[in-house]
């Protein structure tokens, strides 16, 4: 080995009490040398995981991402991460319980989640509403997303809800709610904000029922473009802002 035969090499004596070429010399050398590259290694690593921003998860229907619907990438993002939605329309109801950033590629409206009242439910008031986007204890933000509901394939009235947050603190953006059907009004919902939840809504249109039920903590509403019949506040001991 090369660090065998550099300690069996003749020392180099610079003076009659320093052999700079000697075997203790030479080895003292390589065996600091190995534990400072060691320890510049481990810096490095340590550094670049706490600097690192989070990963970035591309949906593309057209399989040029990472996956293809929402779904699949909620399933494997990370607190942190960030999905990035191509355009197209995605036929899914999402649940999102994890510190994520969802955003939609592109101009508004061209990323849309499509989704019907035979769809996953969760329950409101003691009845279930299906639902395009369920946050469930989650301080996500949500960017740049439009939400579709459709009637029951089946035929009847079934509750929706596009929106429904069930604690933690969501930051919505830019979203667009469009609900399909002659739903009596509280069966047609845009966003249901469910007790302990302190969601931000801004710059974002809808023209469902907006309810807020429980003791939320102060939830916003900012910029926003309404053409619903009412927005129900029922049960709130915090102040808010619309």
């Amino acid at each position: 080995p090369e660090w065998l035969a550099l300690i069996k090499e003749p020392p180099m004596r610079i003076s009659s009490r320093v052999a700079v070429g000697s075997p203790a010399v030479r080895l003292a050398y390589l065996l600091l040398l190995t534990l400072l590259m060691t320890l510049a290694a481990t810096a490095a690593v340590v550094t670049g995981a706490s600097l690192l921003p989070g990963t970035t998860i591309v949906v593309a229907q057209d399989g040029s991402g990472t996956v293809t619907t929402i779904t699949e990438a909620l399933a494997i993002a990370q607190d942190g991460d960030t999905v990035l939605v191509r355009s197209g329309t995605y036929l899914e109801s999402i649940v999102i319980t994890g510190d994520v950033t969802i955003r939609g590629d592109g101009d508004p409206g061209t990323v849309v989640i499509e989704f019907t009242a035979d769809g996953p439910t969760h329950p409101l008031e003691g009845e279930p509403f299906a639902y395009g986007i369920l946050l469930d204890d989650s301080d996500a933000q949500v960017v740049n997303i439009t939400v579709r509901g459709r009637q029951s394939a089946a035929g009847g009235e079934k509750a929706i809800s596009a929106v429904m947050i069930a604690g933690g603190g969501p930051v919505i953006e830019q979203l667009d709610v469009i609900l399909d059907g002659d739903y009596a009004r509280r069966m047609r919902r845009a966003i249901s904000i469910l007790g302990g939840s302190s969601v931000v809504v801004r710059d974002s249109s809808w023209d469902g029922f907006t309810e807020l039920v429980g003791s939320a903590n102060s939830p916003r509403f900012e910029g926003n473009t309404v053409t619903a019949q009412i927005i129900r506040i029922a049960g709130f001991g915090q102040k808010v802002t619309i």
